[in-house]
């Protein structure tokens, strides 16, 4: 079973963003599997290292794609978007030290991060596109699905 499942909720209506995010929420599932066939020992850590390297090199060339049409596009807050992913880089980058170590606590510890971010980051991009086209109107207090959330249910604001 997936641990994560592309619906429409995710679609950002922008077909080679989509089609990236459909490609990110695959790998985090062969991440998954990987890491419960080495946990019941089937394979070692060579499988989930395998797909951890796939997926931090997908999501590079994810971030190149989207600061490209972001930029295009001239959505705004592309400062909280470069902070995304400078965030899950240096997790990833911590993370691979660890697996390099055959250390199985990062591997749980990072698709279970990785996961809640991919849900996060296309929440941002719906936000980007609200605030930049203007299509939402709403008092203060209203909150939509474009409002990403933090941990503790506060809305996070991009600077």
């Amino acid at each position: 079973m997936a641990l994560i499942t592309w619906s429409n909720e995710y679609c950002v209506n922008i077909n080679e963003i989509d089609e990236e995010h459909q490609e990110l929420i695959n790998l985090i599932n062969n991440l998954e599997d990987a890491y419960k066939a080495w946990q019941i020992k089937l394979v070692d850590h060579s499988l989930f290292r395998w797909y951890f390297n796939e997926f931090t090199m997908f999501m590079n060339y994810h971030f190149q794609t989207e600061e490209r049409i972001f930029k295009e596009r001239n959505y705004r807050n592309l400062d909280y978007h470069e902070n995304e992913y400078d965030i899950l880089s240096t997790k990833l980058l911590e993370t691979q030290k660890n697996i390099a170590k055959a250390e199985m606590f990062a591997a749980e510890e990072i698709i279970n991060f990785i996961t809640h971010w991919l849900n996060q980051h296309i929440l941002s991009i719906f936000q980007m596109q609200a605030q930049t086209h203007a299509k939402i109107q709403k008092t203060p207090t209203e909150k939509s699905r474009f409002d990403v959330l933090d941990d503790f249910g506060e809305l996070l604001t991009p600077a």
